[in-house]
């Protein structure tokens, strides 16, 4: 960096050469725009209420430049901490994913990496066992 010092918001952080959102969220494309070779989508924030995020989508979609749009995809995510997710896991799980992340900021991109994706499809006492097992195996997770 240059001597000019870079000031970022509480909600940014840097990644490599990339200053990223410390939220975790996910592009939405509209799919009649990108096929006829335009961009068109918004960046959601995966932890807000499943409905919202749906009635962002659908406001989206609504404004297409392609007049009438009805399918959308994740294009890409921020935030997920470690986790690849996938433009086919859908709105719903890209929220449980974001979900689990946000109440484990610490290891929960690396834990659902490790794990496939599929730790939060557990029932929450599992859920509890495999994460009680995994701070006490990295006490450095501990907080305190």
């Amino acid at each position: 960096m240059s001597e000019q010092m870079l000031r970022l918001e509480p909600q940014h952080r840097i990644l490599g050469d990339k200053t990223m959102s410390a939220d975790i969220r996910i592009y939405v494309a509209d799919l009649a725009a990108y096929n006829n070779g335009k961009l068109h989508g918004v960046w959601i924030n995966a932890t807000n209420d499943l409905d919202d995020i749906q009635e962002q989508v659908n406001q989206m979609l609504t404004e297409s430049p392609e007049g009438f749009a009805e399918e959308y995809a994740i294009h890409d995510y921020e935030g997920f901490d470690g986790y690849a997710l996938s433009e086919y896991e859908g709105l719903k799980t890209a929220h449980e994913l974001a979900c689990f992340i946000e109440e484990y900021p610490d290891f929960g991109g690396e834990l659902l990496n490790n794990f496939g994706g599929t730790i939060w499809r557990k029932p929450e006492r599992q859920q509890r066992k495999i994460i009680a097992a995994v701070i006490n195996h990295w006490p450095i997770l501990r907080k305190s």
